[in-house]
């Protein structure tokens, strides 16, 4: 799917964020266990004209940005994720900013707790990999039961991500993805009809009976069952 250059969201998130919160102190690994430490605007400096030290910014939620930054995400995106009806205490801080230096990205993995997560690039170009359930499987990165997934065939692809493109991966496929050139990305994980079961039996195989019940209450609200 592919979104306009008009688009309100790539309006925002491609540039007013960074007159509003350009001033906001980040922090983003580099190579050699080295850390930028600056504003959000000296960030995106570094990040399209400075040295390649693989600066990548991967774990700045909008709400670190500021109170209202979520806002601006499109509610058919919140309304995505079925954990953000929950209490502020429970609920996940699961919206990111993602700015890295070509050649940095984030390595082969399956996202956190059976959760499900779509991609908006912003600026840049990204390569992704995708696996299957059964890939992720036979990788041992997988800790639930195939059955658990609508798709259990043996499936891999590849796709360059271009500005404006969002893209959904399902949970339980392994994936990986690499910045071609400096790039700037939105993301957001969630869990709903699609994968709330594999989220319980998650919690359940992880032994965390809490978050099993939180998600069985989440599950009963929204499906009654």
């Amino acid at each position: 799917m592919r979104l306009g250059p008009d688009s309100g969201i790539l309006k925002y998130f491609s540039d007013t964020i960074f007159q509003e919160c350009g001033d906001t102190e980040v922090t983003a690994p580099q190579e050699g266990n080295s850390f930028f430490r600056g504003t959000l605007r000296d960030l995106v400096n570094h990040t399209r004209y400075g040295q390649n030290d693989a600066t990548y910014m991967t774990q700045t939620t909008l709400r670190m940005l500021g109170d209202n930054v979520e806002a601006n995400v499109p509610s058919a995106l919140r309304r995505l994720n079925w954990l953000a009806a929950l209490p502020d205490d429970l609920k996940p801080d699961w919206f990111w900013l993602m700015i890295g230096q070509a050649k940095t990205g984030s390595p082969r993995h399956v996202d956190t707790g059976a959760s499900s997560a779509w991609n908006l690039l912003l600026w840049g170009q990204k390569a992704w990999k995708f696996g299957s359930p059964a890939i992720a499987l036979s990788e041992h990165r997988l800790p639930l039961k195939g059955e658990v997934f609508r798709d259990t065939s043996w499936k891999s692809f590849e796709h360059t991500q271009l500005p404006g493109e969002l893209i959904f991966t399902p949970a339980g496929w392994v994936h990986e993805v690499i910045n071609i050139e400096p790039s700037a990305a939105l993301t957001g994980n969630f869990v709903n009809s699609t994968n709330i079961h594999a989220a319980i039996e998650f919690a359940q195989q992880q032994n965390d009976p809490d978050r099993e019940q939180i998600l069985r209450d989440v599950s009963a609200a929204f499906c009654g069952k």
